[in-house]
């Protein structure tokens, strides 16, 4: 009778180790390859999310690792540029832009690395900021006429210089575009007609 229940036992342990074997191996959770999350351009990517919230020095640490992967990789310069820009250190976040700078290699790259240019003078407002941002302007229509990012950021140069007629119209020329930035130019728009 024991060797019975025994027997009954062991069998239904197994029985159960098969089942779960099953159910386990069945299981479709879908899982990202580390190749994919350990790249340039998914280090970047993360560290503009965390400068979207207000996390700088973590978004600093995502830049470092995407350029440790490829020294080369443009939108980690701008990025690291940005968080210079947003800590205050001027003169680090123009050698990462004209690191930017150097390193694009196609016409929408040189044209945002510009607009890197256009909000750092923004921010330092040293002697001549706003000369500069209009220089920066420039240099980017030369290369694609109608970037949003470019008349968005010279839409706030003007507002921050108090020349609001022409923020305005920089702001309808985001939302005229209309292929990025629009909640935002829109947002602005609203305030400034208060």
């Amino acid at each position: 009778m024991y060797s019975i229940k025994l027997n009954f036992f062991h069998r239904t342990v197994v029985m159960l180790f098969v089942v779960l074997a099953l159910f386990l191996g069945c299981a479709t959770e879908e899982k990202v390859p580390e190749s994919v999350l350990n790249t340039p351009e998914h280090h970047t990517l993360s560290g503009f999310k965390l400068i979207k919230k207000g996390y700088p020095n973590h978004a600093k640490r995502e830049f470092a690792l995407a350029l440790q992967l490829n020294p080369d990789y443009f939108s980690a310069h701008r990025g690291m540029g940005m968080v210079y820009i947003m800590n205050g250190n001027f003169q680090l976040a123009l050698d990462s832009m004209q690191s930017a700078t150097d390193v694009a290699t196609t016409r929408r790259d040189k044209a945002i690395s510009y607009v890197g240019f256009m909000y750092l003078y923004t921010m330092q407002k040293d002697s001549g900021w706003l000369k500069k941002v209009e220089a920066e302007f420039s240099k980017e229509m030369l290369l694609i006429e109608d970037l949003p990012e470019a008349y968005y950021q010279m839409a706030i140069a003007y507002k921050q210089a108090s020349r609001l007629t022409e923020s305005e119209e920089a702001f309808k020329k985001v939302v005229t575009i209309n292929k990025g930035l629009v909640p935002e130019a829109t947002k602005e728009l609203q305030e400034l007609r208060k």
